[in-house]
């Protein structure tokens, strides 16, 4: 158990010592500031798709890429293919790793087959209501997206262009169904 009493060292060498590779991860890149270039930082890194949890959730996506539905990337909320890779990107997993790699390309090909007005054309077909271009999801992906090294893929890049054409005057992002803005 960590103690409140511990130095801001004692608490990074515990996180470092943690049987989770992703806080071990973490810890080194942040409170430690290594480098992801480092051996260190590469070793423990590649053992967070190792790690149980990690592994658990890989086994349940779909070797086209997807997890939960093929038809859409955001439902059912917390179990599909949007809220996997947020997660896998938050944890730190290697962006190489062939389960990331083959479940960004099933996103963005998804992502770039959608309708992507905003608010969509009709908001009471539960098929038409495009999510993956919702200006927060959207945001969430590019970032993520970004994190796995697609930053500059013209597909994220376009994905970027929405968000900053969908921005409000107020620079505020958010749409509101109510007022169709």
């Amino acid at each position: 158990m960590l103690s409140s009493h511990l130095s801001a060292d004692d608490a990074t060498d515990w996180l470092l010592n943690h049987e989770n590779p992703a806080l071990r991860y973490w810890a080194l890149r942040d409170p430690k500031g290594v480098s992801v270039s480092d051996s260190d930082s590469s070793r423990v890194q590649s053992d967070i798709a190792e790690w149980a949890p990690v592994a658990g959730l890989l086994g349940k996506q779909n070797p086209r890429g997807y997890w939960a539905f093929p038809e859409d990337c955001y439902w059912p909320k917390w179990s599909s293919t949007v809220w996997n890779l947020i997660l896998l990107g938050e944890v730190g997993i290697i962006p190489n790793h062939p389960s990331v790699v083959v479940g960004c390309e099933f996103l963005l090909d998804t992502a770039m087959s959608q309708d992507k007005s905003w608010p969509p054309k009709n908001q009471s077909d539960p098929k038409s209501y495009c999510l993956l271009w919702e200006p927060c999801v959207t945001g969430n992906m590019a970032r993520t997206l970004t994190v796995f090294g697609y930053g500059r893929d013209s597909r994220v890049r376009s994905m970027f262009e929405f968000l900053v054409e969908t921005q409000l005057p107020d620079g505020d992002g958010t749409v509101s169904m109510e007022n169709g803005v």
